[in-house]
């Protein structure tokens, strides 16, 4: 995309805590909860660190397929030549997925939710991708009841520093 190369690489952490690992797993089943409830084809929950802090120069991803019969997590590392990684979640399925053909023309289709720090910061996104515009109002307001749990797991899959990163 762009002729910018970005490195995409399976997310592995064999070699830390347990806590990490837990916490990632369930990242990855509430991304699979939230597309099976809300009967999406995919979901997601997105860690982008703080949007007021200097860019992060990775942002991790857990997507759950297939309405949350397969889970994937990735981390993307930011090419330095991007000045400003990308916020908007659709464009950062783009890039960690770039051959997956749904995420192609997906702005359309995001339905999310911001995921705020306790300081009020914006850390991350909870979504879904390829929602019903019917159902748009519903599983927002959902994807606000799973916002909580969401941003607990990302403080613990953070580790000793958290959410003040």
């Amino acid at each position: 995309m762009n002729g910018l190369q970005t490195a995409v690489r399976p997310h592995r952490y064999e070699d830390e805590d347990d806590e990490r690992t837990l916490a990632s797993g369930t990242l990855r089943r509430l991304a699979g909860f939230a597309a099976s409830a809300l009967d999406a084809r995919f979901a997601f929950v997105l860690w982008s660190g703080s949007r007021d802090e200097a860019p992060r120069r990775t942002t991790a991803v857990w997507l759950a397929r297939d309405y949350g019969l397969r889970t994937d997590v990735q981390e993307v590392a930011w090419p330095s030549d991007l000045l400003v990684p990308p916020g908007d979640p659709a464009e950062v399925l783009r890039w960690a997925w770039p051959h997956e053909r749904a995420f192609a023309n997906g702005a359309r289709h995001v339905v999310d939710v911001p995921l705020f720090a306790p300081d009020d910061r914006v850390i991350g996104h909870l979504g879904i991708l390829d929602a019903e515009s019917t159902a748009r109002c519903s599983a927002r307001v959902h994807l606000v009841s799973l916002a909580r749990p969401a941003v607990l797991e990302l403080g613990r899959w953070l580790g000793a520093q958290g959410l003040n990163r």
